[in-house]
């Protein structure tokens, strides 16, 4: 199982948006199977939280085109979710326990 974290690095949302599409092809390339996103608030709230919505909304709507399996982030491990336990259970070297949220930091786990 290959696992791979990346932070992302981008500052608008159009590039974000790019930024992800490349990291998701090349991961899916070089074989790995889930791919941790990871934004930090570097200090603007503001700018922080537009790109944690445009992640979000991107991933959402990859998901619907077929470009990714599913996702899961914080929420989904604090519900429960199918997607959440589904990685909890099939990649336990991953999770040592459950994600849990920190501030600063948005994180989701991408199934390819």
């Amino acid at each position: 199982m290959k696992y791979k974290e990346i932070e992302l690095k981008s500052e608008t949302a159009p590039s974000l948006k790019s930024e992800m599409l490349f990291e998701i092809a090349s991961e899916r390339v070089s074989g790995t199977e889930v791919i941790r996103f990871i934004i930090y608030n570097k200090g603007d709230a503001q700018v922080y939280n537009r790109l944690v919505t445009a992640a979000a909304k991107q991933l959402r709507a990859f998901k619907r085109r077929g470009i990714i399996q599913f996702l899961a982030d914080y929420g989904s491990f604090e519900k429960n979710a199918t997607e959440a336990e589904f990685l909890f259970n099939k990649y336990p070297e991953i999770f040592t326990a459950p994600p849990t949220e920190t501030d600063g930091r948005f994180f989701v786990y991408v199934k390819l």
